[in-house]
């Protein structure tokens, strides 16, 4: 598979506490690279799909035969998914504690060999394994870090999903109720000794 170009594309973001107007840097290639690029992911998705946890909210792979011309699931419907399990636990425990965070600059740490070791362990075909992996080292977000995915191509969305899998999974495991929306993180603890502790717990 042919390596890829990517064109740096400035969109407005919002303003900050001063009214300056910030921009998100989305990155895009030409049709004929993401093409081929795209046919792959779409024979690889259903499976990767398949390894997400019901936490996980944001860029769902669409698996509606009824709606096939989306690529996710409608965020129209997803977000609002979301929004409405994490009032649901606060309602459930209105005393309790919760956290809510996000991740900064989440697509452009995203580690390309944790990515990979990742992809390895669902994409067991070497020839579609190789080109997937040549497809991530392709785009670094600075030079020879070994790191970022591009904002703005599809196949990026599903694999920053499946770079957090992982911790969704260990999430899980030390909060009683965890929810992510790409990397918007919320999660509910008892007490507040417990959710400083579960933040500091590794792993």
């Amino acid at each position: 598979m042919a390596t890829t170009g990517f064109l740096p594309v400035r969109l407005p973001k919002k303003l900050d506490e001063n009214l300056v107007l910030g921009f998100r840097t989305m990155s895009y290639s030409s049709i004929y690279d993401l093409a081929p690029i795209q046919a792959v992911f779409n024979c690889v998705a259903p499976i990767i799909e398949e390894a997400f946890q019901e936490t996980s909210y944001g860029y769902r792979w669409n698996l509606d035969t009824d709606d096939p011309s989306r690529i996710f699931e409608n965020w129209r419907t997803s977000y609002p998914r979301f929004r409405n399990a994490i009032m649901a636990a606060l309602r459930r425990i209105p005393n309790g504690y919760h956290v809510c965070c996000d991740i900064k600059g989440f697509y452009d740490h995203v580690d390309h060999e944790i990515l990979v070791r990742q992809i390895r362990r669902l994409v067991t075909d070497d020839y579609v394994y190789h080109s997937i992996e040549q497809v991530v080292r392709n785009y670094e977000f600075q030079k020879d870090i070994g790191q970022g995915l591009p904002q703005g191509p599809a196949y990026a969305r599903l694999l920053a999903n499946l770079y957090l899998n992982d911790f969704d999974k260990a999430a899980a495991r030390i909060t009683p109720e965890y929810f992510r929306y790409v990397d918007d993180l919320a999660s509910r603890i008892h007490e507040q000794g417990g959710s400083r502790a579960r933040i500091r717990e590794p792993g």
